[in-house]
């Protein structure tokens, strides 16, 4: 396994009280929770780690669950990366962002994502993607009664490359790649322009 420094900042099973930024190298231990009218904004090269906690007799995965609004501003020479606290990646190594009742205008932007079990989840939620990179996920990307343009980028190595629900998802210049499903779509609406699926 490779050593992972130790982090700037450690969230343990809590939930965000203020807007909060973060940059640096960043743990998130079990669940972390953005209530609605909180702001979370991570700046350009920021590194956050999740990891599954300890919670009595059961595990709690890593998660970020967001009520109120997420802003992740990567840039394309220095990325934000969400990735498992353990090495080598595998899918499931953390829940992923679950975006529930939020329709903010949540923007994630030059980011790369890897070993989640479902890496954007959005329920009654809108979200956009700005060349986003997720790979080594069961579910890149799933909407239900959502709404959600992703814009570049690519998802990778899935099971389902985006589920889509009773959503409207615009799709501009990504691929996908490795699925075994490219997308699944259901009492949805689709606009894809450029998308590439092999």
């Amino acid at each position: 396994p490779v050593q992972i420094p130790p982090a700037d900042r450690i969230h343990r099973n809590e939930t965000l009280t203020q807007d909060t930024h973060w940059q640096g190298l960043v743990l998130v231990e079990g669940s972390l929770r953005v209530p609605p009218q909180v702001t979370l904004t991570v700046a350009p090269g920021t590194v956050v780690r999740f990891k599954t906690a300890q919670t009595g007799s059961s595990p709690s995965p890593g998660v970020l669950l967001v009520e109120g609004r997420i802003e992740v501003n990567g840039t394309s020479e220095t990325p934000v990366l969400l990735l498992p606290a353990v090495t080598p990646t595998r899918p499931g190594d953390w829940q992923g962002i679950v975006l529930l009742g939020t329709e903010k205008r949540n923007l994630i932007r030059h980011c790369r994502m890897e070993g989640a079990e479902t890496a954007i989840d959005a329920l009654h939620s809108s979200i956009t993607l700005e060349e986003v990179g997720i790979r080594t996920a069961d579910t890149p990307l799933r909407l239900q009664e959502s709404l959600a343009q992703v814009r570049g980028g690519e998802l990778e190595d899935a099971l389902v490359g985006a589920e889509v629900r009773n959503s409207e998802l615009e799709m501009t210049g990504t691929r996908i790649s490795g699925a075994r499903t490219g997308i699944l779509a259901e009492g949805s609406s689709l606009l894809l322009e450029g998308v590439t699926l092999s």
